[in-house]
């Protein structure tokens, strides 16, 4: 079976295989167990605890503003993302140590088969989520007249649906790519259906459908909006010493974006480099040109979907003030007493930022 016919994540796993060529199995085996288990496994951890910290704190204050709304419900998909590359990252180089190679190989075939388009459906669904927060921000500092018809809870719970269904839809035939048999010694082994062997059917959708929704589509829409977010971070800082907490949130946001384009790109770098080099399968197997790249692609979903804990810590004072208060299990705050500045969003008729302050950043 043609692995790169069969489907449009081919062989993600397939790293530490034997190899034709010279190689040093034991520097391909504990690069594997280092990038997938160690650090892929410490990715995963911190990014559970993060996005769990931030669906607790964020969860609080979600009905305060669409805004905090939007980031709540991308915690959560993220913490699905992490689980689900997860497994498939971490499992394979550990049983291939024990010399479990049917199991490993089984691993591979349900990961490359049916987890990955799992994954990629929960990344469709966070790609999406953040075009929807940066937007929201957007119109609130550009357009702030249309700031209620836009981010009104109606119509970002509309969205949210619309973003979920239209992932599912789009990757469901992605789950019916193959059948497996089992052979003579136990492993699985996929058989592709004719339709999605087809060319045209390769051309269309796995190729300019993908990526024109999962990349390319919002990559643009987010260095747009992003740029005038940083022009108005620059402008605003200009004027003062400070940011104020509307600039951290959209600081934050701007961070929020670099960090998913540079860990999406990874993605049609990984295409350019099949077509480069054909099979792909074999220039990921251990001694050949990309063994050391293919853990990279699965290591950077993870570290995408880890990262926005992170970046919320660091620019966003309030939000930090609230972690460090939770952690320190101290929730009593007077709600008389100042609480100075914090992360927070202001709402009346013209939506998301005017004159009456709901906090997220300090209770």
């Amino acid at each position: 079976m043609d692995a790169e016919a069969s489907t449009s994540w081919p062989e993600v796993s397939s790293s530490g295989t034997p190899s034709t060529g010279h190689a040093d199995t034991a520097l391909c085996t504990w690069y594997n167990i280092f990038m997938r288990d160690i650090f892929g496994g410490l990715v995963v951890v911190v990014g559970l605890i993060g996005n769990g910290l931030t669906i607790v704190i964020m969860g609080r204050d979600r009905r305060k503003s669409s805004t905090i709304r939007m980031l709540f419900y991308l915690a959560i998909v993220d913490s699905l993302i992490l689980i689900v590359y997860g497994i498939i990252a971490m499992p394979t180089p550990l049983l291939k140590l024990q010399d479990l190679y049917v199991e490993a190989s089984n691993h591979q075939v349900i990961s490359i088969s049916v987890l990955s388009y799992v994954g990629q459906t929960l990344n469709q669904i966070s790609v999406l989520f953040t075009l929807i927060v940066t937007w929201q921000r957007y119109v609130s500092i550009c357009i702030p007249l249309k700031a209620k018809m836009y981010t009104s809870t109606k119509i970002t719970n509309k969205m949210v649906a619309f973003s979920i269904l239209f992932a599912v839809i789009f990757y469901l035939p992605n789950f019916f790519h193959n059948t497996f048999i089992t052979d003579p010694t136990g492993k699985l082994q996929p058989i592709a259906k004719p339709f999605a062997e087809n060319f045209i059917y390769q051309v269309i959708y796995s190729i300019s459908l993908l990526y024109l929704f999962s990349y390319v589509g919002p990559i643009v829409g987010l260095v747009v909006m992003g740029t005038t977010l940083l022009q108005n971070i620059r402008d605003s800082f200009k004027k003062k010493t400070t940011m104020k907490a509307k600039e951290e949130l959209t600081l934050s946001l701007v961070g929020v974006i670099i960090i998913f384009i540079i860990c999406q790109s990874i993605s049609p770098l990984r295409r350019i480099l099949m077509w480069v080099y054909a099979p792909y399968h074999i220039a990921l197997q251990c001694g050949n040109a990309l063994f050391f790249f293919g853990p990279i692609y699965l290591i950077s979903f993870l570290v995408n979907s880890a990262a926005n804990f992170i970046i919320y810590v660091l620019f966003a004072r309030g939000f930090r003030r609230k972690v460090f208060k939770f952690i320190r299990w101290n929730h009593q705050v007077d709600p008389a007493q100042p609480t100075g500045r914090s992360w927070t969003f202001t709402q009346n008729n013209t939506g998301d930022t005017a004159t009456t302050e709901t906090s997220f950043g300090q209770p």
